[in-house]
C-alpha cells in the first residue's frame, strides 16, 4: 500500500488474467494485451497519464519500479480488464471478480 493505493506487479496481476505483458525499457512503457476482453493498456513508468484501448484514463497514484519489479494500483488494472474491485479495510483484502 502506497499512498492509501493498493499496489501489485503488473506481470503477476496482467498474467492471473491471461493477457499477455510487454516492458519496453527505452521508454519505461508497458503494454498489456487481454485477448478475452480485446483490451490493451498502455502505463508509463511514474505517469498518471494511461491508455485503455482509445481512452485516455487519469490515474491517482502513477505506476512505479520497486525492487525491480513494475507496481501498478490494482483497482486501475483490474477494472480496465472488466473486473469488479471490492476493498475490506478490516481484513486489509481485496477481492477481485472478472465474469466474462
Amino acid at each position: 500500500i502506497i499512498k492509501g493505493r493498493t499496489f501489485v506487479p503488473i506481470r503477476f496481476i496482467s498474467e492471473a488474467f491471461g493477457a499477455q505483458v510487454e516492458w519496453d525499457g527505452e521508454t519505461r512503457t508497458v503494454r498489456i494485451f487481454l485477448e478475452k476482453t480485446n483490451t490493451r493498456v498502455t502505463l508509463q513508468i511514474n505517469n498518471t497519464i494511461a491508455r485503455v484501448n482509445e481512452r485516455i484514463v487519469t490515474l491517482d497514484a502513477p505506476p512505479t519500479i520497486i525492487q525491480g519489479r513494475t507496481l501498478v494500483p490494482i483497482r486501475f488494472i483490474a477494472e480496465a480488464f472488466g473486473a469488479q474491485v471490492d476493498w475490506d479495510g478490516v481484513l486489509r483484502q481485496v477481492t477481485i471478480r472478472l465474469t466474462l
